[in-house]
């Protein structure tokens, strides 16, 4: 049976799947993490985690117990975008986890013994960081590469924050902005088209209206020069490299052709970055470049863990490949290469209906319409040379 896409209304996805007994549902709401209020930095994450801690005649262990006796995941967490409610079920229970899930998003519990737990296992996580000398380092160049932006501010909080947020504070964020008008649904398995919209009208769709206030994203300031941060971890045989900039969003008609330079540049283990650095010399085992777009701003980041008695050779390789990169631009071999790799790859993203609906869902949230994904090939297929040494000397400095 083939799989049917299609949008119910403007905001409605529905992924119609027959050949298995499971059902996929996802609704994102519109409070963020973005949303936390100046030095109460992880108020919404400790918030959305509270739900699936008791709701209604659930402790938490009876609400898991009960999440599995019906075959059953459910997820509530928060990022940039919004809060995402999402989870998967036999179809058979499907009425029996809808009735569950609108009790865990209209009647929480927010018991102060799990919250007090809930804080300790954050405070924990976030000291565990400092044993993790590559999750150290990326926090550290978030912080860096964003400054004052509110992209560089913890999601999770700090000691310092968490320490600033009461019961009484999450409490009042879930009763005055978890609701509002969703963002966007999203279904896929054995279900149809109806018992889809009845499944969001008995789940978000019973959630009190809410204001959740506008958040104004600025632009990305741009770094003057190169910025060094150094974090002193005594007794590593490695150092932990992080180099990059703030770059273009999702949207930005160049992203694509920056996406497949970055493929040439450091997007594979073939690519100019691991063959120098990994190949030729050995220096670091995982070597690589991404670029990152959200729906405001994005980032270009180059990533290696050298020795220490190769890090500074490592770090001038780096940044001598990188000047050649933007300035030169790539070959027509390494391009269409690039392309064969791309086009072929891109099935595997979609390959499941669950990995479709988050796919686009994303896309959804980042400002793309569906253009973007069925187009996706005739994207790439268009990619020239020229478009790549524009996007790369426009956004990359």
């Amino acid at each position: 049976r083939r799989r049917v896409v299609s949008w119910i209304d403007e905001k409605t996805l529905w992924i119609s799947d027959e050949t298995r007994p499971l059902v996929t549902a996802a609704s994102v709401l519109p409070l963020s993490i973005l949303h936390d209020p100046l030095g109460q930095e992880g108020l919404t994450y400790l918030t959305t985690q509270m739900l699936t801690r008791g709701a209604g005649d659930y402790d938490r262990a009876a609400l898991h117990e009960e999440l599995d006796l019906l075959g059953a995941q459910l997820h509530v967490s928060t990022s940039r975008n919004g809060t995402t409610v999402s989870g998967d079920v036999l179809s058979r229970n499907l009425d029996a986890y809808q009735e569950l899930v609108a009790t865990v998003l209209t009647k929480p519990r927010f018991d102060a013994e799990e919250f007090a737990k809930l804080k300790r296992q954050t405070l924990a996580e976030i000291e565990q960081i400092r044993d993790h000398d590559d999750a150290l380092g990326s926090r550290f160049f978030i912080r860096e590469l964003f400054q004052d932006h509110p992209y560089g501010r913890p999601s999770m909080g700090t000691e310092a924050s968490l320490g600033q947020i009461e019961l009484s504070h999450v409490v009042d964020w879930y009763e005055r902005y978890l609701g509002g008008e969703t963002l966007i649904h999203a279904g896929c398995g054995d279900l149809s088209a109806e018992r889809m919209s009845a499944f969001i009208a008995g789940t978000v769709g019973q959630l009190e209206p809410a204001q959740v206030p506008t958040v104004e994203i600025p632009v990305a300031r741009p770094i003057g020069g190169n910025h060094v941060t150094l974090v002193d971890k005594p007794g590593r045989s490695q150092t932990q490299v992080f180099m990059g900039q703030p770059t273009l969003q999702a949207t930005h008609p160049d992203y694509i052709p920056l996406m497949v330079g970055n493929t040439i540049f450091g997007g594979t283990f073939t690519a100019r970055l691991s063959h120098e650095i990994r190949e030729k010399r050995g220096w670091s085992y995982g070597v690589s470049s991404s670029v990152a777009a959200d729906r405001h701003v994005g980032s270009f980041t180059m990533r290696f863990y050298p020795a220490n008695d190769q890090t500074v050779p490592a770090i001038r390789l780096a940044d001598a490949m990188y000047q050649s990169f933007v300035s030169a631009g790539v070959s027509i071999v390494e391009l269409e290469a690039a392309k064969r790799y791309l086009i072929q790859s891109h099935p595997l993203s979609i390959e499941t209906p669950e990995r479709e609906l988050y796919h686009r869902m994303n896309l959804r949230l980042l400002g793309r319409d569906d253009a973007w994904l069925d187009g996706f090939t005739e994207r790439i297929s268009s990619v020239t040379l020229e478009g790549i040494g524009n996007a790369l000397r426009r956004h990359l400095d």
